[in-house]
C-alpha cells in the first residue's frame, strides 16, 4: 500500500496522470464473453474488485491510504492552470513537461549527474523529489537527500508540505528532507506572482507559494 500511494505522489508530476490497476479478487461482470478459459467457466467477463481511491485502507486501519491519495489527486487538481500553460509550451514550441535537471539549470555542473537523476523539474517551477526505495518491508520511508540548485538573487525554494524556505544562494545544496509518511520533498521556486496550489480544490489552503511567472506562454 505504500507503494501504491508513493506511485500516486510521483504519478501526479506527470504528463498524464491517471491510475491502471487490477485488484484480487475478481467480480463477475455479467456480460457473456466467448472466452471460456476463467476458473467459473462460464463464459462471463470478470473484472478487478472496486479500485476507486477511496477504497485503500491499511490492513491494521492505522494508516489512512485514502486520504492521503485522495490529497495529492487533489494537489494536482489544484494546478490545473499551471499544467495547462505547460501543455501550451509544449505544444507550441516542444518544451518538454518534465525534464532534467540541467534543463532549467544547464549552468550548474550538479545537475550532469547521476547522483541527481532521479528528483527532476515539473515545469519551469517546480522541482520533485519522488521516494521510491524501501526502508523495510515496505516503502513508509519519509526521508531522502535532495540537491536545490542556486537561484537568482532573491528567489527561494520553499517546500510545498510545510512552507519551510531554503535560501537560493549563489551555489546549489545537498539537503537531507523529512517529512510525514504521506508527503514527499515538493519544492517550488521564486517570490513572486503566481500562485499554482489555488482553487476550491487546494489541499493546502495555507500554502501560498509566489513563483516567477511562465513566461514562455502569454
Amino acid at each position: 500500500m505504500d507503494l501504491l500511494m508513493r506511485w500516486f505522489q510521483f504519478s501526479a508530476f506527470c504528463g498524464i496522470f491517471r491510475v491502471h490497476g487490477y485488484r484480487a479478487p475478481e467480480m463477475d461482470t455479467g456480460v457473456c464473453s466467448s472466452d471460456t478459459s476463467y476458473a467459473s467457466g462460464l463464459g462471463l467477463s470478470p473484472t478487478s474488485a472496486h479500485n476507486e481511491v477511496y477504497t485503500f485502507t491499511a490492513a491494521d486501519h492505522v494508516f489512512n491510504y485514502s486520504a492521503s491519495i485522495i490529497k495529492v489527486v487533489k494537489l494536482r487538481e489544484s494546478m490545473r492552470s499551471y499544467v495547462a500553460k505547460l501543455f501550451a509550451a509544449y505544444a507550441n514550441s516542444g518544451e518538454p513537461i518534465m525534464r532534467s535537471m540541467f534543463y532549467d539549470f544547464p549552468m550548474d555542473p550538479n545537475c550532469t549527474t547521476d547522483a541527481i537523476s532521479d528528483q527532476y523539474m515539473f515545469g519551469p517551477s517546480v522541482l520533485v523529489a519522488p521516494i521510491y526505495t524501501n526502508c523495510s518491508a515496505n516503502f513508509s520511508c519519509t526521508e531522502r537527500n535532495v540537491y536545490l540548485p542556486a537561484l537568482p538573487k532573491g528567489e527561494v525554494w520553499m517546500h510545498v508540505f510545510t512552507n519551510a524556505t531554503v535560501s537560493g544562494s549563489q551555489t546549489g545544496q545537498h539537503i537531507s528532507v523529512s517529512g510525514e509518511r504521506d508527503t514527499f520533498p515538493l519544492f517550488t521556486r521564486g517570490v513572486v506572482p503566481g500562485v499554482i496550489f489555488r482553487g476550491e480544490h487546494s489541499p493546502l489552503p495555507e500554502f501560498h507559494a509566489r513563483l516567477q511567472p511562465v513566461t514562455q506562454v502569454q
